[in-house]
């Protein structure tokens, strides 16, 4: 029983959000604004019954793939407040 404690608060750990300092919301949020890449609101829904999304000013495609994401969040998603340069 304490195995399965210890894996449950494990899992619960690792799964953390990143929360943007500015609006308090998850800044990854999957359906936000703002571009995580850039920081402009100009997103538009592509792909078949559309799955992800992609910037109109940079280009930049926002998917999930098996190891996660596959772009930085240098800007939150919610309100496109800067975040970091190198981003996470």
């Amino acid at each position: 029983m304490a195995c399965w404690v210890i894996l449950f608060v494990g899992a619960l750990v690792t799964q953390t959000k990143l929360i943007c300092p500015a609006c308090r919301k998850d800044a990854d949020g999957s359906k936000g604004g703002f571009c995580p890449e850039c920081g402009v609101e100009r997103m538009k829904a592509m792909g078949f019954w559309d799955v992800f999304q992609q910037c109109r000013a940079c280009g930049k495609k926002l998917v999930h793939g098996r190891g996660g994401r596959r772009y930085k969040i240098r800007y939150c998603r919610q309100c496109g407040a800067y975040l970091d340069s190198d981003g996470v």
